[in-house]
C-alpha cells in the first residue's frame, strides 16, 4: 500500500510538472503571424492615445520611463492633455526577429506637427505583444543642424 501511495505521489507530481511545462510552453509560443500581431498593437495604442483610451494603451504597452503603471498613466493624460495625437502612418516594420518586431512610426502632434519616423520595439512576452515605450529625443528647431533627427536614450527616467 505504501509503495502504490508514493509512486501516485511521483505519477501526479510528473503530471504536474508536464501539464505546467506544456502551458508554459504555449504562452511563449509565437502567434502564427508576429508581423500583422505585431502591428496591430502598435495600430490600437496609437489608435487609443487618438480617442483618449489612455487606460488600454497603457496596458498594451510597457513604460520603462516611469516607476509604475499608475505614473504612467497619469503622464500620458497629461502629455496628451496638451498634445494630441492627430495621426499616425506606420512607415516600415522589420520582423526578423519575431520576439521583438521594430515598428517605424510617423506621428502628426497637434503641438508639434508632423514628427520623423520613431522606431518602436513590439516585443513578445508572456504569451503576447507590448508596445516597449522609451525616451525618445527629437530635435525640433527649425534653424538646428540636427532638425528632426531622433536620437534614443533608454537610460533617461523619470521618478513620477
Amino acid at each position: 500500500m505504501k509503495a502504490k501511495f508514493i509512486v501516485s505521489i511521483i505519477a501526479v507530481g510528473m503530471i504536474a510538472s508536464a501539464l505546467s511545462y506544456a502551458s508554459a510552453n504555449n504562452a511563449s509560443k509565437l502567434p502564427e503571424n508576429p508581423r500583422s500581431e505585431a502591428i496591430a498593437v502598435v495600430e490600437r495604442y496609437f489608435t487609443d492615445l487618438q480617442t483618449g483610451n489612455f487606460e488600454d494603451a497603457i496596458k498594451i504597452s510597457d513604460n520603462h520611463i516611469y516607476k509604475d503603471e499608475k505614473t504612467a498613466l497619469e503622464k500620458t493624460i497629461l502629455y496628451n492633455t496638451h498634445n494630441h495625437v492627430k495621426d499616425f502612418e506606420i512607415t516600415s516594420v522589420d520582423d526578423t526577429d519575431p520576439r521583438s518586431v521594430k515598428v517605424s512610426v510617423k506621428l502628426e502632434e497637434t503641438a508639434n506637427g508632423e514628427l520623423p519616423p520613431v522606431i518602436y520595439d513590439v516585443n513578445f512576452k508572456n504569451g503576447k505583444y507590448k508596445l516597449q515605450i522609451k525616451t525618445v529625443i527629437i530635435d525640433m528647431n527649425p534653424s538646428s543642424p540636427t532638425y528632426k533627427q531622433v536620437e534614443y536614450n533608454k537610460n533617461v527616467k523619470y521618478g513620477d
